[in-house]
């Protein structure tokens, strides 16, 4: 499989055509405003152990998602949270049992 450079735009003329051409749906208004997701906090409140003994989960633990949607804990499962997580402290906290709103505290950053 080969891979195809990306046309990168020269002016601004060329920066709308390319962003009409690449995504169709989103750009058809002749304006250059970017779409801003928020970024939510999600913070652990309380210690949780996982069955297996392995996985602990301490008060305080924090990680920083951007989401379009209102809560992140319940859009698309709650795969940002869990990917967010994973990436930070290697804790599955879906494996804990604790992807859920008593166990975690959700705030939008600013």
């Amino acid at each position: 499989m080969r891979c195809l450079p990306i046309p990168v735009p020269r002016s601004k003329t060329d920066l709308h055509h390319f962003r009409v051409q690449a995504f169709p749906i989103f750009y058809k208004r002749k304006h250059y405003n970017l779409y801003i997701m928020a970024l939510y906090t999600i913070t652990t409140k309380m210690r949780k152990h996982a069955p297996s003994g392995q996985l602990l989960i301490e008060p305080g633990m924090s990680v920083t998602v951007p989401c379009n949607a209102g809560n992140p804990v319940y859009f698309n499962n709650g795969q940002l949270v869990v990917d967010a997580f994973l990436r930070m402290y290697g804790v599955d906290i879906r494996a804990a049992g604790a992807l859920n709103a008593s166990f975690l505290d959700v705030k939008t950053s600013m």
